[in-house]
């Protein structure tokens, strides 16, 4: 039996498109359509699901943000520096860190250490995100 992933993302304009909860920084939001694979756009970086329904409602803030079962491709409990809520100063500081990753060469001293970096719990880094069954 295939392990169960949940995603919290917003409605975008009134569509059946959904974007990236709390995170609206036009270069890297990502897109989100219901059975269709979704990326990051930022090669080398990772999209965040949560590990149950119990943590996904934890971070769910309002009526105007909904809850999807999902599947996903390599998931992970390592954290390789993301976080929601990004200031714009830090995109471009974390485009860099994700290609450094790709290179394979140090990044850590990039990583945000403030309150901007700590994660919700039962977060997990995944590679691709498929939206398949609306929860909430």
């Amino acid at each position: 039996m295939n392990r169960k992933y949940y995603k919290v993302v917003d409605r975008f304009q009134q569509t059946n498109h959904y974007c990236s909860c709390r995170m609206h920084e036009k270069d890297i939001e990502c897109f989100y359509h219901l059975n269709e694979w979704t990326y990051p756009l930022v090669k080398g970086s990772k999209l965040m699901v949560f590990d149950s329904l119990s943590h996904a409602r934890e971070f769910r803030m309002s009526d105007h943000e909904y809850i999807f079962e999902c599947e996903v491709k390599k998931p992970s409990k390592k954290w390789m520096g993301f976080l929601f809520g990004m200031p714009s100063r830090r995109v471009s500081k974390f485009t860099l860190m994700c290609k450094l990753r790709l290179q394979k060469k140090k990044f850590t001293h990039l990583l945000f250490d403030d309150i901007y970096t700590q994660l919700p719990q039962g977060t997990i880094f995944v590679n691709a995100v498929k939206l398949t069954k609306l929860i909430t």
